[in-house]
């Protein structure tokens, strides 16, 4: 394609064009004039060789039709090539041969004389893929967590509710997140496990992740424990069981 281009210029006319008819009636006298003579690799008349390969070639305007179908092998991904474009098929028809139809802008792939795949038609260097054509799923994209940390691992055993917890306030960047935790654990001792739970869904619900903020809304359910008590005030723990006053 390089060294066409480079041909092209080369016979431009040195005066140029005034405007774009003019340009369009000298490139089509000059195809005419080049492809009338001789080719000097192949000594043959580019418009006899044309004359001769006209009724092989598909018109430009029109796609391939169901009858015009190609055969394309299937690669170890699942995948198969076509107009430089990739298409997913069933994992089963790895190394397989399949063909390709091509009807408007869809994409039909046959085995055996049943269609496998469809597809909307990919520009070049595009890709269709289709999940249900692969046995496993598509990864969510969450690694799973590795607690080292006996705090964190102490932490997760609380269930779903403390491991999105955790996800959500490592994102956000909490400081000192293992004391923050080591925090939320103690709130747990007093107030109950479920309770704990409900407040940890509740925090990754608005994005509150520090230990107040979860300590705030174990208040409005009436399960925290006060942040402080007066001088001479008792402390009282809901939940707990009451003690019978000494006698």
């Amino acid at each position: 394609m390089e060294a066409l281009v480079k041909f092209v210029k080369s016979n431009l006319p040195p005066e140029g064009f005034v405007d774009l008819a003019a340009a369009n009636r000298w490139a089509e006298e000059w195809c005419r004039e080049v492809n009338a003579e001789p080719h000097g690799e192949t000594r043959a008349v580019p418009l006899e060789q044309l004359e001769q390969e006209q009724p092989l070639l598909r018109p430009l305007v029109e796609r391939a039709g169901e009858a015009s179908g190609e055969v394309r092998k299937v690669d170890r991904m699942g995948t198969i090539r076509f107009g430089s474009a990739r298409y997913s098929v069933p994992w089963q028809l790895v190394a397989e041969d399949v063909e390709v139809l091509v009807e408007g802008d869809e994409l039909r792939v046959m085995h055996r004389g049943a269609e496998v795949a469809l597809h909307r038609l990919q520009a070049p260097g595009g890709a269709s893929i289709q999940d249900e054509h692969y046995p496993t799923p598509r990864s969510g994209g969450l690694r799973p967590l590795r607690p080292r940390h006996p705090v964190e691992i102490a932490f997760l055993e609380l269930g779903p509710a403390a491991e999105a917890y955790l996800r959500g306030a490592a994102a956000a960047g909490v400081p000192r997140l293992h004391l923050q935790l080591s925090k939320l654990l103690q709130l747990g001792e007093v107030c109950g496990r479920e309770q704990l739970q409900s407040a940890l869904k509740r925090a990754c619900q608005f994005h509150r992740f520090g230990s107040d903020d979860i300590r705030s809304i174990l208040a409005a359910g009436g399960w925290a424990p006060p942040a402080r008590a007066e001088l001479g005030e008792r402390l009282v723990l809901r939940g707990l069981p009451k003690v019978p006053a000494a006698t």
